[in-house]
Order: structure tokens, then sequence, then C-alpha cells
């Protein structure tokens, strides 16, 4: 009796999802194609509509560029689709000014967040697909199947708008991202790094005036590219129990590791280098020491210090009107999403 009634209800269940997709979700399914593809579109022609005209001619945005009141640096950049074709720059600040007056890109760069962007637009757009073939099917595994299909949707959709909003991926921004002098004229000066990334759907530039550390042990750099600097900070934070070190993103370094290590930069008569560091450290919180480890960074096989900064940017209205539309895709996919668990729960 009991395996009769689970039945039934396994039956009113399936009648309902599939009256819910039928019904509700699957006359949605074109609305949200048309939107996706219209951020696709966007994104790759700055246009919601491609026509074989628009491949022919140029679509680029111009968006200018102004350090507010103070005008140290003015300019216009030009954004086509994921790439940067156009960049010229003037700059009016004493200490860049030592290197660095005029910057004109030669090249083009790449905008990975908008790539990254792209790419999770067209997947969502073939899960939509996708989908529209699952609702035609009759099969016991149909609704499951569906359930699955909007799931990735969703983080689809999400990954695709937070590229459209801020620059998660470490690899993109200083000081992982390192920009080639010779997509310039003149090439980028060694002191001088540039970053271009998206940000709430504005183009950012931010350049750095790099001071290069000379003093060893702090300037040392080892074959895989991480610093003397890199090491201590993860010994010291490994050693005070952080959430990073329990989790082990930190590697397990002991002292005499890492002394051992860059043996062959230090010379002899510093041996014990770092206990002595940490030691000096922990009794002067304020002397040079802990300079180096608070301000150094690790930049293209060198250890820096950021002495000047400036950064700029410029509101994209392309890219803000494709963050807008995801914002409403993803309300409406979370919304079929919440009433299929709904209904699952229901009739459980």
């Amino acid at each position: 009796m009991e395996d009769f009634v689970r039945h039934i209800q396994s039956e009113d269940g399936d009648r309902e999802l599939h009256w819910l997709f039928e019904f509700v979700i699957k006359p949605q399914l074109k609305e949200l194609l048309d939107a996706l593809n219209a951020c696709s579109n966007l994104l790759i022609y700055n246009s919601s509509e491609k026509s074989s005209t628009e491949r022919d001619i140029d679509t680029s945005v111009k968006l200018p560029f102004s350090s507010s009141k103070s005008e140290v640096l003015k300019g216009v950049l030009m954004r086509n689709g994921s790439y940067i074709t156009g960049l010229s720059i003037a700059i009016k600040e004493s200490q860049f000014n030592r290197v660095l007056h005029k910057l004109t890109l030669k090249s083009p760069l790449k905008l990975g967040q908008l790539e990254k962007a792209a790419r999770s637009i067209d997947n969502a757009i073939g899960l939509i697909e996708r989908s529209f073939s699952t609702l035609t099917e009759k099969c016991s595994s149909e609704h499951d199947e569906l359930i699955k299909i909007f799931d990735t949707l969703l983080r689809e959709v999400r990954l695709a708008k937070t590229n459209v909003q801020l620059p998660t991926d470490p690899s993109l921004v200083f000081p992982n991202n390192v920009a080639d002098p010779d997509s310039f004229e003149p090439p980028l000066p060694d002191k001088i790094s540039l970053d271009l990334y998206v940000n709430q759907s504005e183009v950012c530039l931010d350049l750095k005036y790099l001071h290069t550390v000379e003093e060893t042990p702090w300037c040392l750099v080892d074959d895989q590219g991480k610093s003397y600097v890199d090491y201590v900070r993860d010994e010291m934070k490994r050693r005070n129990g952080t959430s990073g070190a329990n989790s082990g993103s930190l590697p397990s370094l002991n002292l005499e590791e890492i002394e051992k290590r860059f043996s062959k930069f230090i010379p002899p008569q510093n041996t014990n280098i770092v206990s002595k560091t940490l030691s000096h450290i922990s009794l002067k919180p304020k002397q040079t020491p802990l300079d180096f480890i608070t301000k150094c960074v690790t930049y293209n096989g060198k250890v820096v210090v950021v002495k000047k900064k400036i950064d700029v940017s410029s509101p994209d209205p392309v890219l803000v009107s494709v963050s807008t539309k995801l914002t409403t895709i993803e309300s409406l996919i979370s919304n079929i999403v919440e009433n299929a668990q709904k209904v699952i729960v229901s009739v459980s």
C-alpha cells in the first residue's frame, strides 16, 4: 500500500513539474535566449544586434580618461569587443615624468574579464538550447535533467555578470599581470606597471611607479618566481595559525627550509638570517624589516615597492547595458529554479 501511495505521489509530482516547465518556464526560454544573444552581441560587436555590415565597420567604443581636477593623467581609450585597440594618454606628475610623459598603444591588449564573460554567455545560450530539446523528450529523468540545466545556467550567468563587474582573477591585475612593454610607444619603462581591467562596468587604467628593492636578502627571487619576502610572509602567517595556512593554501615551510632555499644568495656570515629577522620584527615592529614584509611585492621577477599610483576609470555604456541585462536574466533564472524547487519540496 505504501509503495502504491508513493507511486501516486510521484506521478502527481511529475505532472506538476511537467505543467511548470511546459506552461510557465518554456514560454520564458525564448525571452531568455534573446536577452543572452543581445548580451553576446554587445560584448563582441558593441551592438545588441549582429548584422553583416557590422563586420565591415569600426564599432569601437571611445572612452575618455581624466584624473578629475588634478589632471595628472588625461587621455582616450578605444575598446572593441574584449580588446583595447587604442590608448593615448598624457601624464603630468613629477614622479612618473622622470621616465614617462606620454604613452600610446601600438598593438591590442586583451581584456580577459570580457573574454570570460562572453564565454560564460555562450555556455548559457547552449544550455537554453539544450533545455528546449529536453522539454520535447518524454522520459522519467526529464525534470531532473532540466533542474540540473537551470542550476548550471544560473552559475554561468552569474560568472558572466561577475566578470563584467569585478576583476576577481588575480592573474589579470597587478602584481601577477605584466603588460608587454613593446605594446606601447614608447616601450613601457621597467619602473612602470600598467593594468587595464573592468570594475563595475567601467574600464579602469592603473599606472604604478615602482622602486626595485636591492637590499639582500629581501630582493632575492627563486627559480619559481617566488621571493624571499613571500616565503617569510607565508611563514609568519603559518606561525600565527591563519585560516589560509590551515586550509593548506600556504606552503608548510619552516625557517631552515627558507634559509636553505636562498643559501646560495646569502653570505655565510648571515646564516640564520630568517630567525633573526622574525625576532627583530617581533621586538621592533616599526623597524625597516616590517616595512619590507608589508610593502614589498614580487612583480615580473623582481621585488618592488609601489612609490606612486595613478588610477582612472571611464564608464562604458555598452558594459553598463550588458550588466543590467545580466542582472535581469539572473533574476528570471533564479525565480525559475526557486519555483521548481518549491514544487519538488511540496510533492516530496
